[in-house]
C-alpha cells in the first residue's frame, strides 16, 4: 500500500468519525431547539455515513468512496440548513458547507471536493425553486443561487491545484525514498560481496 493511499485513509477515517460527530450534533441542536425536521435529518444523516464507514472499515479508498465522502461533505451541511427552516439563523448554517469542503482536505484527494461543489450547486438550483424555504429565508432566486454556486466553486478552484500538487509531490517523495533505499541495498550488498572475496583471497 502506497503512502498516499494510507494517507488517504487516515483523512478517511477521521472524516467517517467526524460525520458521526455531525448526526449527533444535529440531534442535540434539533432537540435543544425545538428544530424543524429533527428525526427526518438525523435519520437520514446517520443513513448516509454507513456506506463511507464500512469502506474505511475495509480500507478501501478509491473513486466511488471518494464521491462518498464528496456527498457527506455536502449533504450534511444542508440537513443543518434544513432543520433551520424559520429560523433566523438560517442563513448562518451555509457558512458549514464550506467546513466540509476544507474538510475534504485530509483526504488529498480533489475529486471528492468537485463532487461535494457539484452537489451543493445542485442542491441549491432545484430547492430554490422546488422548496425554497429549505434554502433560504425567503424566496429563493437564480442570482442568490449563483452566488453560492460561484463561491463553493472558487474553493475547488483553490483547493483542487493544491490537493492534485500535494498527491504528485507524496507520490515523487515516496519513489525517491524506494529508490534510495534499494541504491543503499545494492551498495551494501556489493560491499559485502567484496569482503567476502577479500576474505576468500
Amino acid at each position: 500500500m502506497n503512502e498516499l493511499v494510507q494517507l488517504r485513509l487516515r483523512g478517511a477515517r477521521i472524516l467517517s468519525g467526524l460525520s458521526w460527530g455531525c448526526t449527533a450534533a444535529l440531534a442535540l441542536l434539533g432537540l435543544t431547539f425545538d428544530l424543524y425536521g429533527t428525526w427526518i435529518a438525523v435519520a437520514l444523516s446517520a443513513a448516509l455515513n454507513v456506506l463511507p464507514t464500512l469502506s474505511t472499515t475495509a480500507k478501501r479508498y478509491d473513486l466511488p468512496v471518494a464521491a462518498m465522502f464528496g456527498l457527506s461533505a455536502a449533504v450534511q451541511p444542508a440537513l443543518l440548513v434544513f432543520m433551520l427552516t424559520g429560523h433566523p439563523w438560517q442563513m448562518e448554517g451555509h457558512m458549514y458547507f464550506f467546513v466540509g469542503l476544507g474538510g475534504l482536505a485530509l483526504l488529498c484527494d480533489w475529486r471528492p471536493i468537485a463532487v461535494s461543489v457539484g452537489v451543493i450547486a445542485i442542491h441549491h438550483l432545484l430547492l430554490s425553486y422546488l422548496v425554497p424555504e429549505w434554502v433560504f429565508i425567503g424566496s429563493g432566486n437564480l442570482a442568490r443561487v449563483m452566488v453560492h454556486a460561484l463561491a463553493v466553486s472558487l474553493v475547488l478552484g483553490v483547493l483542487g491545484p493544491v490537493m492534485d500538487h500535494m498527491s504528485k509531490l507524496i507520490i515523487t517523495q515516496a519513489e525517491a525514498r524506494a529508490s534510495s533505499e534499494e541504491s543503499a541495498s545494492s551498495a551494501q550488498e556489493a560491499l559485502a560481496a567484496a569482503r567476502n572475496a577479500e576474505g576468500a583471497a
